[in-house]
C-alpha cells in the first residue's frame, strides 16, 4: 500500500470513528427517535440499545435507524465476552457505526460503515496491504486487513469495518480472531445496506 493511500485510509477511518463515536453523534433508538450525544465518560441510557434490523431504513430527513448489524448475543458468543448494549450512531453524509458495550459500559466491539461516495475506493485502499487475506462468501468481498484485524466487508457500495477492542484476548490469537470475525461478518453482511 502506497504512502498516500495509507494516509487517505487513516484519515477516512479517523473521520468515521470520530463521527461515529457516541460523544459525536446522536444515538438512535429502536423506535427511530434520537437521543442527544453522550458526553465522554457518561453512560448511554438503556433506550440507546438497539437490535439489528433487516437493513438500515432511511427515515425522513436522512440518516438511518440502525447501524448495528449484529445482535449483542452474536457478539457475545463470537468474542467470548458479555456484550449488553449495541449503540448505533449516524455520521450524516458518511454512514454510521455501532459500539457494543459490556455491562460496565466498556466498548468490546465496534463497526464503522461508509456508504458515502468513495466507499468502494476506501475499501480497495484499506484492503491492499501485504498482510491482507481475502475471505470468500461474505458480502461482495471480505478482507481481513491484518491478522489482528479489522475485517472489512464490501457489499454493493457500502464498506463496513469491524473489530474486537482491547483488551480482548482474541487480539493475540490470529486464528481465533479470524474465526470469530468471519462468523460476525457472515451475519452482518445480510443486514448491511
Amino acid at each position: 500500500m502506497g504512502r498516500s493511500t495509507l494516509r487517505i485510509l487513516i484519515a477516512t477511518v479517523a473521520i468515521v470513528l470520530v463521527a461515529c463515536s457516541p460523544a459525536a453523534a446522536p444515538t438512535t433508538t429502536p423506535g427511530g427517535g434520537s437521543q442527544a450525544p453522550v458526553s465522554p465518560g457518561a453512560q448511554p441510557s438503556a433506550s440507546a440499545a438497539v437490535q439489528p434490523s433487516a437493513a438500515p431504513a432511511s427515515p425522513a430527513g436522512g440518516g438511518t435507524t440502525n447501524w448495528c448489524f449484529n445482535t449483542v448475543e452474536e457478539v457475545s458468543a463470537a468474542l467470548k465476552v458479555t456484550a449488553t448494549k449495541a449503540i448505533s450512531t449516524d455520521a450524516p453524509g458518511i454512514g454510521g457505526g455501532c459500539f457494543y458495550n459490556d455491562a460496565n459500559g466498556t466498548p468490546v466491539f465496534a463497526t464503522s460503515t461508509v456508504t458515502a461516495e468513495g466507499a468502494v475506493g476506501t475499501f480497495e485502499a484499506a484492503t491492499g496491504g501485504a498482510d491482507a487475506v481475502t475471505i470468500d462468501g461474505i458480502g461482495d468481498r471480505a478482507v481481513l486487513i491484518t491478522p489482528q484485524g479489522p475485517l472489512a466487508v464490501l457489499k454493493g457500495t457500502a464498506f463496513t469495518s469491524m473489530g474486537a477492542l482491547p483488551p480482548n484476548p482474541l487480539l493475540s490469537d490470529a486464528g481465533a480472531y479470524r474465526s470469530a470475525h468471519e462468523t460476525l461478518a457472515r451475519s452482518a453482511a445480510g443486514r448491511m445496506p
